[in-house]
């Protein structure tokens, strides 16, 4: 993709509030784009907002559960004035007030995913300890009660799960689910042209750390560059990803297995600083002049 079009797809998607998503069919259509791609898009680039203003959002969160506790606003009210996803903001919130309960990412998780099981993590006069210090110093009369004051925490969580459409549990879920359809897409296309390989799996297995999706038996040549691994990544990519991916896994890759493909399936931009050892391309290589095989070998372990 075009720098040019890849600005202008991250300018419309500015406007779209986090608790809404845009409409990915008609952006693809407008930009000559995949629907996934554009999802791709606005995926990261809330993710990019959310890192850079994760320092900022965790010295105001007790602040703002203060806040949501003695006024009359919700969560949602709190994400649309940070312009922060939802569940992002319920996490912030939960972890910055120990008498909730929630110690840790991962209870905050679960919390998420069943609001209910707050009730069960809270202490005896978790309220007052939320509170306390701001009623004493303004005399506000506070008279809501702890389960009444569960009972609209709860319900706010269940709101902020299902309208995250980036960060909450469904979209984990699904982000998960795609990566695992796409590396089974790259698996059926190495099987189709009888490609032998070790699975990711396959390489675990033998007390590999750091592996791709696809450690090939025998290299083979793709757009005439060698090739001896192959990773699937079920997302767009642009310069920042790429770089960040480069020193986190590829640079690992191939100082251990030698030159590699990376398959960004959902596009990449021109401007990804292409490497003499990392090959990146939309899709599997198919056509007669992108791909090479070399004789099979006898190659049983590695």
């Amino acid at each position: 993709m075009n720098e040019k079009t890849y600005q202008s797809i991250l300018e419309t998607l500015a406007s779209v509030p986090v608790t809404a998503m845009p409409c990915v069919k008609l952006l693809g259509d407008r930009f000559g784009v995949g629907a996934e791609t554009v999802h791709s898009i606005y995926s990261q680039e809330v993710q990019y907002r959310v890192k850079k203003t994760h320092t900022a959002l965790c010295e105001a969160s007790v602040g703002l559960m203060k806040e949501y506790v003695l006024g009359d606003k919700s969560i949602i009210d709190l994400c649309l004035q940070w312009h922060m996803p939802p569940s992002i903001m319920v996490r912030r919130m939960l972890e910055s007030c120990p008498s909730l309960g929630c110690k840790n990412g991962k209870v905050v998780g679960s919390v998420l995913k069943n609001a209910d099981m707050l009730r069960t993590c809270v202490t005896p006069g978790f309220l007052d300890a939320l509170i306390e210090t701001d009623l004493n110093a303004h005399g506000i009369a506070y008279h809501q009660t702890e389960d009444q004051f569960l009972d609209r925490l709860v319900a706010d969580i269940e709101t902020c799960a299902i309208m995250d459409s980036i960060c909450g549990p469904a979209a984990d879920a699904a982000r998960h689910g795609a990566g695992e359809d796409y590396e089974t897409r790259l698996y059926d296309h190495l099987q189709e042209h009888k490609i032998c390989f070790w699975t990711e799996n396959d390489l675990r297995d033998q007390h590999f750390h750091k592996t791709p999706d696809a450690l090939l038996k025998v290299p083979i040549a793709v757009c005439g560059k060698v090739v001896c691994w192959i990773d699937s990544k079920a997302t767009f990519c642009d310069a920042k990803t790429h770089r960040k991916l480069l020193q986190e896994q590829y640079d690992s890759y191939v100082n251990r297995f030698g030159p590699g493909l990376v398959i960004y399936w959902h596009g990449y931009l021109e401007s990804v600083q292409l490497m003499d050892f990392v090959t990146v391309m939309d899709h599997f290589p198919c056509g007669k002049d992108e791909i090479i095989r070399l004789p099979m070998l006898d190659a049983d372990s590695i």
